[in-house]
């Protein structure tokens, strides 16, 4: 992290299980079409992780480490953070720089089955949410209502309020099932299936960019050992590093 980076700009873009765009996928983007369904209004300051307040992120100077802004499936997929940004920030002396794509999905328990396919499988199982201001959650909520699944058809454990808190909730037994990262349930041992991926990008202000700090944190992103820790994490593209998706 250094100063002159807003982070956490997430673009979604939905997937079937194996790779490739499935059925819950094109209804996310025939449903997109229909208008921005999932768009919220401020949320105020972080409550505890990464993907809190994601929506709120760019009002602020671009200055400073920040959290980004939530991108939601009404959204075309491919258009969402520059357009946010574009809409916030035009004129601004910004850059929006694609960091890495990860994979979310249902993290499933070892023993689970019949193993859920999708969100409409979720149904009788216990779900481990994350706390109602996280991004990730909001995300959750717009998915299943997407399905024409209603909260109260859903049943939810005790909130977590990380991403590994609640993967580890899984791995307990005090949950079936928790939407969350490819590479936290590869690190738990537990099953995944995947229902977006979505784009994390690095929202800079341009001068601050050529500053010492950012300029290493630069050379670490396009190294051998970055490249290598990001194939560790199992969900993670980190090839597209460093492309520009708006230049302010």
């Amino acid at each position: 992290n250094g100063e002159g980076v807003a982070t956490g700009l997430h673009l979604y873009e939905g997937i079937g299980a194996g790779g490739d765009e499935g059925a819950h996928a094109r209804r996310v983007r025939e449903k997109g079409e229909q208008g921005d369904k999932g768009k919220r209004g401020e949320r105020g300051k972080a409550e505890g992780s990464e993907d809190d307040n994601e929506e709120g992120a760019t009002d602020a100077a671009p200055c400073g480490v920040r959290s980004g802004a939530g991108n939601w499936p009404g959204n075309a997929p491919g258009n969402w953070n520059v357009a946010r940004v574009a809409a916030r920030l035009s004129g601004a002396p910004v850059v929006l720089l694609e960091w890495a794509w990860r994979e979310r999905g249902l993290i499933l328990r070892r023993d689970l089955a019949p193993r859920p396919q999708g969100l409409t499988d979720l149904k009788g199982l216990r779900i481990v949410p994350r706390q109602p201001t996280a991004g990730s959650q909001l995300l959750f909520e717009q998915l299943c209502a997407l399905e024409g699944l209603c909260s109260d058809e859903l049943d939810f454990m005790t909130p977590e309020r990380n991403e590994t808190d609640a993967a580890l909730a899984v791995a307990e037994g005090r949950g079936d099932v928790a939407f969350g990262l490819k590479s936290v349930a590869a690190q738990l041992g537990l099953g995944f299936v995947p229902i977006v991926r979505e784009r994390f990008d690095l929202l800079v202000a341009r001068r601050a960019w050529f500053e010492p700090a950012l300029q290493r944190l630069d050379r670490f992103c396009r190294s051998e050992a970055f490249r290598k820790r990001a194939a560790s994490l199992d969900g993670y593209d980190v090839s597209g590093y460093g492309r520009v998706h708006f230049n302010g």
